[in-house]
């Protein structure tokens, strides 16, 4: 084989190489694993699991409760749920909490998902957008959580 011939051969062989590198991951079942996301955070509160729903966060998750601090980082999260849980009279009454998508975008390594938590007679109170990425592992984790309630009055009234 000439040289010019072998030339374009190791051209053809990088060039395929870098394309297959360069290429975005395949979805593997993307959306299906972000719903068992879901379910995992739903039975860990619905059980009162605190160290199980912090397993779900990456270790330098960021989480903006609804009128509380902002709580970094899966040990303060897990801090935070043992709180939540304890003061969740209606969980404890057996009134578990439901979650209510209302959208998300799910790819191949990031998406979002937004939903608001209820119970099973409907009631609402807080919405939720979760920031979820891959781990190392490929399983989906929370990177960020925000909350905002729609129990609340607001603070002030706008001028008359």
């Amino acid at each position: 084989m000439s040289t010019r011939r072998k030339g374009y051969w190791l051209l053809a062989a990088g060039a395929l190489a870098l394309a297959v590198l360069a290429a975005p991951r395949l979805a593997r079942g993307d959306r299906d694993d972000s719903d068992k996301l879901l379910d995992h955070y739903l039975r860990a509160y619905n059980n009162g699991d605190p160290a199980a729903l912090a397993e779900l966060y990456t270790e330098d998750a960021l989480f903006l409760p609804h009128e509380r601090s902002i709580v970094r980082g899966r040990k303060g999260i897990q801090d935070f749920w043992r709180r939540r849980i304890l003061s969740d009279h209606l969980r404890q009454n057996g009134r578990p909490l439901l979650i209510k998508t209302l959208g998300e975008n799910i790819g191949s390594d990031v998406g979002y998902v937004v939903g608001a938590f209820e119970r099973r007679d409907g009631e609402t109170g807080i919405n939720f957008a979760l920031g979820i990425k891959r781990d190392d592992k490929g399983e989906w984790r929370i990177a960020a959580e925000v909350w905002n309630s729609t129990e609340l009055k607001p603070r002030y009234q706008p001028a008359s």
